[in-house]
């Protein structure tokens, strides 16, 4: 992969994770927009009727009724059509219908509201004037508070209701009231400004609350995961000391065993039982190990050591194993100083010589070496002419408890 595309393939990653950011920044918003209906339909259904006195209280009573009519219709509709399309909560599949349903009932809305003002609009009246300016303030008012919701419905709402009404003042109100309809459009500007703010916030504060839901899921699961490792460390600890003592008392009886037989096949058998006692021992020491590690027994200790000199100690202890197996054993570092924790190093070096010597076949070989790579590196090998492990297994090994299927012919 070139340099090119690895960054395309970054691009396209944040963007996938910005597009599902923004897909759950939606969601809270239409969930807010299905929970609030209630409240916003009882204020704005408050304002019908204040509006509706005073028209009433100008002489156009006819008009009061087919405003009330007409615009508590449409409140109507904005509290039934959450319940109608989403009666159980908006989910992920439903939610761009959802908001663009709510889009379009925001501009018809709008719509209905200006043509209403249109139609009452009356230069010769004060009153008149007052009441149908506050028609068009007052339904376009909300949108741009900091609770608002989502935007786009506000921008169509006021969209519908501002620019037919103000373009129709400034055609049909002559001399310095025109100027009234000109700040109409200047007001509509500004509210896009503000409910633009608005959003921002609102989408802040839904991602600060999915950060903070997160945050207490992350801190749950790791409470959860230390109390695991806790039990799973009490459990190790306990189950290595119980185990201890009947393979101690094993290895005693294979002891005693061996003085009483002197058939070739019996020590052929006993020898195999003995390899087995041994691997159990084995395996019952990295659970002690790993035990100790996790309850913080084992504490790294470093320290300036001779690593040539520790390989020929380890070639040292399993040199007359190798000679029984017939494997040639070599040993390849010359004294190079090193820092780390000396017996720890030993035992993960011993544990990789173990692991040659039990796979290397008769008349196979083993090498030590220890040679510097650079100025502060040190590379350590423990190589052998065993089967090896297969590409697929590298990285499963290093998996805890794992343990890759012998050669059935192995004994």
């Amino acid at each position: 992969m070139t340099r090119s595309d690895s960054s395309d393939a970054n691009s396209a990653e944040r963007r996938g994770f910005a597009a599902e950011d923004l897909a759950q920044v939606r969601l809270s918003q239409a969930q807010l927009l299905r929970q609030r209906p209630n409240q916003s339909c009882l204020i704005i259904q408050v304002v019908i009727l204040y509006l509706t006195t005073l028209i009433a209280l100008s002489g156009a009573q006819q008009f009061a009724v087919l405003w009330v009519l007409v615009t508590s219709s449409l409140v109507g509709l904005v509290f039934l059509y959450p319940r109608w399309m989403v009666p159980d909560g908006v989910t992920p599949q439903r939610l761009n219908r959802y908001l663009t349903g709510h889009v379009i009932i925001s501009g018809l809305t709008g719509l209905a509201w200006s043509t209403l003002a249109i139609l009452f609009l009356d230069t010769g009246s004060v009153l008149n004037l007052f009441i149908t300016i506050n028609m068009v303030f007052s339904i376009s008012v909300g949108g741009m508070m900091p609770s608002s919701e989502y935007r786009p419905s506000f921008v169509s709402l006021s969209t519908a209701t501002l620019v037919p009404f103000s373009a129709y003042w400034l055609i049909e109100v002559e001399g310095g009231l025109r100027l009234i309809g000109l700040g109409l459009l200047i007001y509509y500007g500004f509210g896009l400004l503000v409910s633009a703010r608005a959003e921002v916030q609102t989408v802040e504060s839904l991602a600060a609350q999915r950060n903070r839901r997160l945050s207490e899921q992350l801190r749950e699961q790791a409470d959860k995961l230390a109390r695991v490792s806790a039990e799973k460390t009490r459990f190790l600890a306990a189950a290595s000391h119980d185990m201890s003592q009947p393979l101690q008392a094993q290895g005693f009886l294979i002891g005693a065993l061996r003085s009483q037989i002197s058939q070739p096949e019996q020590r052929d058998l006993l020898d195999r039982i003995e390899a087995c006692w041994r691997s159990q021992q084995s395996l019952l020491q990295g659970l002690v190990e790993t035990a100790r590690i996790d309850s913080g027994g084992i504490v790294v200790k470093p320290s300036v050591f001779d690593i040539g000199e520790t390989l020929s100690h380890l070639a040292a202890e399993v040199s007359k194993s190798a000679a029984d197996k017939q494997i040639q054993l070599s040993v390849d570092a010359e004294p190079v100083a090193v820092r780390s924790d000396p017996l720890l190093t030993g035992r993960i070096l011993r544990n990789f010589l173990s692991n040659a010597l039990k796979f290397t076949p008769k008349g196979g070989r083993i090498s030590l070496s220890a040679r510097p790579e650079g100025n502060k590196t040190i590379r350590v090998e423990i190589s052998d002419t065993g089967p090896g492990i297969p590409p697929e297994a590298q990285e499963r090994i290093f998996e805890e408890y794992v343990q890759l299927d012998r050669d059935s012919s192995d004994a």
